[in-house]
């Protein structure tokens, strides 16, 4: 078939171009498939010269290869081409955003008052860190069906399962989120009245967007606005797993969230080693965004402290939630007032643009 130069020949390959493109793309980060297309334009030309040396001219002057490969290079350039662009523009829409972002880390950084702080802050973090460096989903630790094991269609549940193994449905992470997210919110509103911690609130009250955790219990008003973080959409999990987890479900670690906001970084350290002191709670990874050597790139300026954890006591154990991870942000309030605004939309479709 390699040697045929017929139509049907023609229509075969092009066709198979564009069936080995998408099966790129459902295997693939997305943010890497563009790449795909001309690199398989290149190889259906390497085909093409490799065969033409071995006929003659006469039989290769209506050879279809030649300008299929053409095709695929040329367009994956330029799908190429218009992704930098549109990177591009959104890094300069939001050179705004880091620059504030930017000038309260050059404060924050500077201060003689937060050096030990964030001394101890990078020395704990980087201890957690070196314990394991990518956690997952897993089933409970007694290793029976955690909750949402079986189908929504309720016919037929998942196969037994291994101690600890991997979650693999999309349908149970969910389930376990939401069984696990009323928990953490205890836990959450524990950690943040040992170190003066505090939220965001849902509309001002009292001229404010933001109450601590100890006004908040004594202020009904407070208590009820207080903007709690919702499970993740669906839909954005749905892309994040197709996006850069290659469609493995486990990898998925922030269904359940929540975050604490500080006025101090020295707040922060103390609610972080707070947690660190939880026996209920076994830290997976922590990224310090608030280190010297983080990349703020990456996130357009923004930093925090990301915890990934479980809480393991007895509870979670009699619900089987035990091997769901979480996310918890520590967030300082300079940042967050950034963020709340239109400037998290902004990022988001940044990071759009990258396929992330």
């Amino acid at each position: 078939a390699l040697f045929a130069g017929d139509r049907a020949n023609s229509l075969v390959w092009t066709t198979s171009g564009f069936v080995d493109y998408f099966l790129a793309l459902v295997l693939s980060h997305e943010k890497y498939t563009l790449h795909y297309f001309p690199v398989h334009g290149l190889g259906l030309m390497m085909i093409a010269y490799t065969r033409d040396a071995g006929v003659s001219h006469r039989d290769t002057a209506a050879q279809p290869f030649p300008v299929t490969a053409a095709a695929c290079i040329i367009l994956g350039s330029l799908l190429l081409l218009a992704r930098g662009a549109s990177h591009h523009r959104w890094r300069s829409r939001l050179a705004p955003d880091k620059q504030k972002y930017d000038s309260i880390w050059g404060l924050l950084r500077c201060d003689p008052r937060n050096t030990e702080a964030l001394a101890r802050l990078e020395e704990a973090t980087s201890s957690v860190g070196q314990m394991q460096t990518e956690p997952r989903q897993m089933q409970d630790s007694s290793g029976r069906k955690g909750l949402g094991a079986y189908h929504l269609e309720g016919i037929m549940p998942d196969k037994a399962v291994d101690n600890l193994r991997t979650v693999k449905s999309l349908t149970q992470l969910f389930c376990q989120g939401a069984g696990l997210a009323p928990l953490l919110r205890s836990k959450i509103m524990q950690w943040a009245g040992a170190s003066n911690g505090g939220f965001m609130l849902q509309k001002a009250v009292r001229h404010s967007w933001y109450t601590s955790w100890e006004a908040a219990r004594r202020d009904n008003d407070l208590l009820v606005n207080i903007k709690w973080a919702d499970l993740k959409s669906i839909d954005r999990a749905i892309e994040k797993i197709f996006r850069s987890y290659h469609n493995d479900v486990g990898r998925l670690l922030d269904v359940c969230r929540q975050y604490i906001v500080f006025e101090t970084l020295s707040d922060l350290v103390r609610c972080y080693e707070v947690i660190k002191q939880d026996r209920e709670v076994d830290i997976l990874r922590a990224k310090n965004r608030l280190s010297e050597t983080y990349d703020s790139r990456e996130t357009v300026g923004y930093r925090d402290v990301l915890l990934n954890l479980r809480i393991v006591d007895q509870q979670t154990k009699q619900m089987m939630l035990d091997g769901h991870v979480v996310e918890v942000l520590l967030v300082l309030r300079s940042f967050m007032d950034l963020r709340t605004g239109t400037g998290h939309a902004r990022y988001v479709e940044f990071r759009n643009s990258k396929g992330e």
